[in-house]
């Protein structure tokens, strides 16, 4: 899979979303999407050119929010 169909497919995805790949290999890409419901942590399968949400994190602002509140 491209750069360009990995974008496109992230892009699809969450159409409004910050993307940053934290890594890649010739198999698997380990991105972060911020969103504005929060950050999700999406494992890319290149080879089936499929994804799957690992998880999902507070947005910086909620996370904020949540500390300042302790």
């Amino acid at each position: 899979m491209s750069d360009e169909a990995l974008n496109e497919l992230l892009k699809t995805v969450y159409p409004t979303g910050n993307f940053w790949v934290w890594r890649r290999t010739k198999k698997l890409v380990i991105a972060e999407v911020l969103g504005e419901d929060g950050i999700a942590v999406l494992e890319v399968d290149l080879t089936r050119e499929s994804y799957a949400e690992v998880r999902k994190l507070p947005s910086p602002e909620d996370a904020y929010k949540n500390v300042k509140d302790v």
